[in-house]
């Protein structure tokens, strides 16, 4: 009888049961994972789409928000200087112009030469 209690007192105790946990979790798992694994594959797809798409919708309000309050502030700009809008313009036509032609760089900002190297 005191062979069962102290049998029952030693599986009882922390360091035991948690080794027979850690046993049966590496027993369980290659038979566990892959079918856990399947199940969330394919909740998974739907979810990571789903968020593709919320992402791709707030892109797409915050762009637009974006130029209505671009276009509200211009319009505002415009009406309390009404002499110097086309200026404003013409200082943005200049801007990118010379944005279009500027030379390119390399990632080390030296020029890059329109010639092809062997």
């Amino acid at each position: 009888m005191a062979f069962i209690e102290d049998t029952i007192a030693v599986v009882r105790s922390s360091w035991m049961t948690t080794g027979l946990v850690g046993i049966g979790a590496v027993v369980l798992a290659p038979l566990v994972l892959p079918v856990v694994g399947a199940g969330l594959g394919l909740v998974a797809k739907p979810v990571i789409k789903g968020g593709m798409l919320v992402v791709g919708a707030a892109q797409t309000v915050v762009a637009t928000a974006g130029e209505q309050a671009s276009a509200l502030w211009t319009e505002a700009w415009e009406e309390m200087h009404p002499g110097q809008a086309m200026d404003m313009r013409d200082h943005a036509a200049e801007a990118q112009a010379e944005a279009d032609t500027a030379d390119l760089v390399d990632q080390f900002g030296r020029p890059l030469e329109d010639r092809v190297t062997p």
